[in-house]
């Protein structure tokens, strides 16, 4: 058995363990734009509709760049392209906390952070089938994807202390 065998053998749940942390903090974000959704209508007096399409265009995003994301492995490796689709969230957050129309916000939040986000996970749940030993791989995949749940529980217990209200997510059309 090779070195990086032996390393896979040993430190793949570390491996699973990062992948949840990088499903926690991206898709967690992503599935929790619910939360946001009253604010960002009563903040740019927007409709449901136009509101809606920018979450619609960070999901579509996350999906489709996730063939490009897979052909930039063999080329750059895991690394380079889970950490810049990393890089690239927080990026794409910060800059959708500062736009001053809610257009800006479907280029910040519904590409960019969308884009990002394709690129930090896909890759990671690729990593997780090449690091986990082939009788654990369901559970390993399993434990990953259940990253972004886990975030969005948490943010729906904090509800009160982030600030949101039960009349901010009333409903305008």
């Amino acid at each position: 058995m090779g070195y990086q065998e032996e390393m896979k053998r040993r430190w793949w749940w570390v491996m699973t363990a990062m992948t949840v942390l990088i499903m926690y903090s991206v898709f967690g974000v992503m599935n929790s734009y619910g939360l946001f959704f009253g604010e960002l209508q009563k903040e740019f007096n927007t409709t449901t509709v136009a509101t809606g399409w920018v979450q619609s265009i960070a999901l579509c995003f996350s999906q489709v760049i996730s063939i490009p994301a897979q052909l930039l492995i063999p080329r750059a490796g895991f690394f380079k392209v889970i950490v810049s689709g990393t890089f690239m969230c927080a990026t794409g957050l910060l800059m959708s906390s500062f736009v001053p129309s809610f257009t800006y916000f479907y280029l910040t939040y519904g590409f960019c952070f969308g884009i990002a986000a394709g690129m930090a996970t896909k890759p990671t749940t690729h990593l997780v089938l090449e690091w986990v030993p082939i009788q654990y791989r369901m559970r390993g995949t399993a434990i990953c994807t259940c990253g972004g749940s886990f975030d969005c529980t948490n943010r729906f217990y904090d509800q009160e202390n982030i600030g949101i209200a039960t009349e901010t997510t009333t409903v305008r059309y």
